[in-house]
């Protein structure tokens, strides 16, 4: 009995053909050839042991699992699962872009993601990993759900949302709570757009290519209990400008990979309102000798830890550590933005490259 099979019959077994069921996965590696559908609300993946599924080398689908492909699936829970692609880890060999896509132009069309949870509610995504992938997880449309316990790795990208479903903003909450986000390749870590309350708490976030956050017109933000380290780091691999900026299936530029413009710092936030980040830690290794200072500019981003973008209004810090090199200031604005920066309880080295932005406060 297949996967899809198994969904399908739990869902005709119910008096109510629009409800599914658990499906318990017993501990091994599933191979499938063609991406899984859920939709029915109420279902449940569970796996119990060691989980892998693993798209084979006939898949040819955008996504491993979707979710809500035809219809709206409510509180659907997926846990304890591994989704991958065989493929292998650029950093510990030359650098091939046939091993992801569509050779030179790194066109990630042609590979696979995770999971999407299409115009899903009230879902969980828990104690699952995704590793070698374009894509962890896309939340389209999606609101009033949770990543919590995950571990990604070596993804073009991480975890993509966008709330924004024919032109309005849904009245949504996303929660990414207590995950791990390791080595992501080109595209950088979380980028989020028009999310109206977004929660990313007590979360580890390390040696992205590009920015580790991206968030585009979302309100009502708490990041906190965050460690980022190493990231917005060039990693030589040297690939083209499109190789990391180009129109996807993803439908938008913004979707593809933050800016270039932007590019360089840990968080973006770009048009956003009502940002709160507190008790984070955002730096790298620790080298105090003058002759590692080469080696030392190269562990801390380029050009600074957070990016204002004409954000709506002040962006508040708190109680966090920024400890690193930046050649201007650790946060910085953007072209014009006006809003300006409210730093309290900070702890930074140097203190004097905390921030360059005319009129923004540091509080006792």
């Amino acid at each position: 009995l297949s996967i899809q099979a198994a969904i399908n019959y739990i869902r005709e077994q119910s008096k109510n053909k629009l409800k599914g069921g658990m499906i318990v996965f017993p501990q091994g590696t599933y191979k499938i050839s063609k991406k899984i559908t859920i939709d029915t609300s109420y279902t449940q993946l569970k796996g119990l042991g060691s989980v892998i599924i693993k798209a084979n080398s006939n898949f040819k689908d955008l996504y491993i699992l979707e979710v809500g492909s035809s219809l709206t699936s409510d509180y659907v829970i997926i846990e304890n699962i591994k989704f991958e692609k065989s493929q292998s880890n650029p950093f510990n060999i030359d650098f091939d872009s046939d091993k992801y896509g569509a050779g030179r132009t790194y066109d990630f069309t042609t590979s696979n993601a995770g999971i999407l949870m299409n115009d899903a509610h009230y879902y969980r995504i828990e104690n699952c990993h995704f590793t070698g992938l374009r894509l962890g997880v896309f939340l389209l449309g999606a609101w009033s759900g949770a990543v919590n316990k995950c571990i990604f790795e070596f993804n073009n990208r991480h975890i993509q949302a966008d709330s924004n479903r024919g032109g309005t903003r849904a009245n949504n909450f996303i929660c990414i709570e207590d995950s791990r986000f390791g080595t992501a390749i080109l595209n950088g870590g979380l980028c989020l757009m028009n999310i109206a309350s977004l929660n990313i708490i007590n979360c580890n976030l390390e040696n992205m290519k590009h920015s580790g956050i991206y968030l585009n017109k979302c309100t009502r933000i708490k990041m906190s209990q965050l460690h980022m380290e190493s990231n917005a780091i060039d990693v030589d691999i040297k690939p083209k400008t499109a190789f990391h900026f180009q129109p996807t299936v993803f439908k938008t530029k913004e979707d593809d990979a933050c800016p270039e413009v932007y590019d360089g710092f840990f968080v973006v936030l770009n048009a956003c309102h009502g940002v709160n980040i507190s008790d984070c830690s955002m730096g790298g290794h620790d080298y105090d000798n003058n002759s590692l200072s080469e080696y030392y500019d190269t562990l801390f981003p380029l050009r600074g830890f957070i990016l204002n973008v004409y954000c709506i209004d002040s962006i508040y810090v708190s109680h966090s550590r920024f400890d690193g090199m930046a050649p201007i200031a650790f946060c910085q604005n953007y072209d014009k933005t006006s809003s300006l920066f409210v730093f309290e309880d900070i702890n930074c080295r140097p203190i004097w490259k905390l921030h360059n932005v005319k009129g923004s406060t540091v509080l006792d």
